[in-house]
């Protein structure tokens, strides 16, 4: 039997790990994005349903994830996401 690593699956799982690192550049979690901008994470859903912020769902459970850029923007632009 050998105990050579198989570079094959070691090659799969470097792909497997740059595609998440790929994913966590452009998508962030609700905690984070609700950190980013101070508001809860219910208020993020909120938005998403109404619109004003694009979010995606992911996993059988439906979690939402956030696209990074727009995140940042809103809050580099003092948290103007459309509302009064």
């Amino acid at each position: 039997m050998s105990t050579r690593p198989d570079h094959h699956s070691q090659s799969k799982h470097t792909t497997q790990t740059a595609q998440s690192q790929q994913r966590s550049d452009i998508y962030i979690s609700p905690k984070e994005a609700a950190s980013l901008l101070c508001v809860a994470t219910w208020t993020l859903a909120r938005w998403a349903e109404k619109g004003i912020i694009k979010a995606m769902r992911v996993n059988p459970r439906g979690e939402r994830r956030y696209y990074r850029e727009e995140i940042e923007t809103i809050a580099k632009n003092g948290g103007d996401h459309g509302q009064p």
